[in-house]
């Protein structure tokens, strides 16, 4: 799985999540709270609408990475045994 998003490969799903995610991450941690402009609609995001990215949308993207993983290793294991 991608730590960084150095390690993203096109067409890797689980590479692409996870660089999104930690941009997400990185677009919270820097906007303080301040409201966020998103190039495809007309208004910002302001607190509410960043505290659902941080509840609700990042930890989707922490199960998805977590199931990739789980696929991945279940992948390993077959093919080594």
């Amino acid at each position: 799985m991608p730590l960084t998003t150095l390690d993203y490969y096109a067409g890797d799903p689980g590479c692409l999540v996870a660089a999104c995610r930690q941009a997400l991450e990185r677009l919270l941690l820097l906007s303080r709270g301040r409201p966020v402009t998103c190039c495809w609609i007309d208004y910002p995001y302001t607190e509410e609408e960043l505290t659902l990215l941080e509840e609700e949308v990042l930890p989707a993207m922490q199960l998805f990475l977590e199931r990739v993983g789980e696929i991945d290793a279940g992948l390993e294991a077959e093919q080594g045994s």
